[in-house]
């Protein structure tokens, strides 16, 4: 779990200039929710570059609506020259419009809408405007950022255990295209992230050791429930005995030394 005020607080000061929108705070908050309860990795720096990459696409910083799900620009015209891209799976005459851009990573191609319906289960090529909706663009970038389905790369192959290869993460959107400046983003995400995370995690502590209820010691006028012996009385198991035997020698210490007492004092 992550601080969140203290990531916005962080946030503000520096890549949103002093200031952040509604869009922007709920943006964000839409891709940490979905951080907290998808579960891939708890690598914060995946979720750094995810950060980075929608505050680029989704931009510029001034934009109505940055941080949230947006469509690509341009008319049924500006499309056409993307019609009839296998490589994408358009084969039908206007998928380049009907198949545009969407979402926080602009989602595109008949292929890729495909590829995300069958992961999550939302039938995205008949409704491609479900795309837009937070939650859908929330988990088709994690999925699809993960599993490379935009151009094969993935982002364990440049954040990894060995290498934090922030500029070719680039490679998993869209080439080398604003590659550094990306990369200079996702790195202020980072650090950011890594700041909230250091003050809201507690080291370690073990659990408390619970011991053992000790069991009451019967007193003398509890004698037992045994049910050797006869008549009236109830026979007395071995440790009942020994409890008989430790009060009847304490009575006689007693009396001893009130009987030393009394000679002393001249009672008698």
């Amino acid at each position: 779990m992550l601080d969140r005020k203290l990531v916005f607080d962080t946030l503000r000061t520096g890549l949103f200039g002093g200031e952040l929108s509604q869009s922007q705070v709920d943006g964000i908050n839409a891709i940490l929710d979905g951080w907290d309860s998808n579960g891939q990795t708890d690598d914060l720096r995946h979720l750094a570059y995810m950060l980075a990459t929608v505050y680029h696409e989704t931009g510029p910083l001034s934009a109505k609506g940055h941080m949230l799900p947006v469509t690509e620009r341009g008319g049924p015209d500006y499309f056409k020259r993307y019609d009839g891209r296998a490589d994408i799976g358009n084969v039908e005459p206007g998928d380049g419009y009907k198949f545009r851009g969407r979402g926080l990573v602009q989602l595109t191609g008949r292929a890729n809408y495909r590829k995300a319906s069958n992961a999550l289960g939302v039938d995205l090529v008949y409704q491609p405007d479900i795309a837009l909706e937070p939650i859908i663009a929330v988990q088709i970038m994690f999925d699809g950022m993960a599993a490379g389905w935009f151009t094969g790369k993935k982002l364990s192959d440049y954040l990894n255990d060995k290498v934090a290869d922030w500029t070719n993460a680039r490679r998993i959107i869209n080439g080398t295209d604003k590659a550094a400046m990306i990369a200079g983003y996702a790195r202020e995400f980072y650090a950011a992230l890594k700041a909230a995370d250091t003050i809201v995690n507690p080291p370690f502590l073990p659990p408390p050791v619970i011991l053992p209820e000790t069991p009451p010691i019967p007193m003398p006028d509890d004698p037992g429930t045994g049910s050797e012996g006869s008549g009236d009385t109830p026979a007395l198991d071995g440790a009942g005995a020994a409890h008989w035997w430790r009060w009847l020698l304490i009575l006689a210490v007693l009396g001893v030394i009130g009987w030393g007492i009394g000679r002393v004092a001249g009672w008698w």
